[in-house]
């Protein structure tokens, strides 16, 4: 049982069923090259107590930690050594870097492997609380789909990223009439498992399946057709009331055409009257002009990963 946590630390813990064996799992949570497959499109891992494990998105979306307790196939306790982003409103103080854990308990019982997460100590408000939720719970998904669907394949990912000064509602609204075509994300959910058509071009519409719709946050679909694609949108209210806009797709086996083909739907979403941008849009962790790495061998998890940021 989690120990209660007294104000104003607090921890944020869900939990997924997975159709595969707790090995599977085990791997994809400290092996580099699973982890780059579900997970960050950058991963260093030094197995075993007192190792290591750090992740990157690219630019100070970079987080590390150090492995604390290591029950194989288990128990996975981990120390944080640097917080995703560094500062974030005041969040990810110093004074409480050394006292955050994130916890993985694994277990197996007829087909299923249950992984179940907590992450603690926080200060943040009860939204910023919410927001590491929603990152974990889409996370988790992703590590669902991969091992469910496309266990042991290459990933590759397009992902935009934007910022607006527009309000988040008016933002999602327009997101959906551009992107999804019916039903709209109008009701709250995880696994909602709710059909739907997503616009994948001018001239293209694909099936898919909301998985989860939480708006005006994120919205995640898991593509009927195509390979099995894996779609995120998301939209994050900064301090000063600004938009982060991510519109993030994975595929799986030989997917770059059809991401090559999303972006450019994406990029002429934003370039036209799709979304207003502010002019920092451009430089958000240098995403949103050249790739930050090229498509092979990004980063340090070898050719297990192909990524295309856009």
């Amino acid at each position: 049982m989690a120990q209660r946590l007294q104000e104003p630390h607090r921890s944020v813990g869900t939990q997924i069923e997975i159709s595969a064996s707790i090995a599977q799992v085990w791997a994809a949570l400290v092996d580099a090259n699973e982890l780059v497959r579900w997970f960050s499109p950058v991963a260093k891992v030094s197995p075993g107590l007192d190792g290591h494990i750090e992740v990157s998105w690219g630019g100070a979306m970079t987080a590390s930690w150090w492995i604390e307790d290591w029950q194989p196939l288990h128990f996975l306790q981990l120390r944080e050594d640097k917080p995703l982003g560094g500062s974030a409103d005041g969040s990810f103080g110093d004074d409480l870097a050394s006292f955050r854990r994130l916890k993985f308990a694994l277990s197996y019982d007829d087909g299923r492997t249950t992984l179940s997460l907590r992450h603690g100590d926080f200060a943040g408000d009860q939204s910023f609380l919410a927001w590491i939720k929603r990152g974990w719970e889409f996370e988790l998904l992703s590590l669902q789909h991969y091992l469910v669907n496309h266990a042991g394949k290459p990933r590759r990912i397009a992902w935009l990223r934007r910022r607006t000064l527009r309000p988040a509602a008016a933002v999602w609204n327009q997101l959906m009439q551009a992107l999804v075509v019916e039903p709209n994300c109008g009701r709250s959910g995880l696994h909602v498992r709710q059909s739907v058509a997503i616009t994948l071009g001018a001239a293209e519409i694909a099936p898919g399946v909301i998985v989860i719709c939480d708006p005006p946050h994120q919205l995640a679909v898991t593509m009927a057709d195509h390979g099995g694609e894996l779609l995120r949108i998301k939209l994050f209210v900064q301090a000063d009331g600004s938009v982060d806009i991510d519109l993030w797709m994975a595929a799986w086996d030989n997917g770059r055409p059809r991401l090559a083909g999303f972006a450019r739907h994406w990029k002429d979403l934003f370039a036209g009257a799709g979304v207003e941008l502010d002019q920092r849009g451009q430089d958000i962790d240098q995403i949103g002009g050249d790739p930050i790495c090229e498509l092979e061998g990004c980063g340090q998890s070898l050719d297990a990963n192909k990524v295309e940021l856009v």
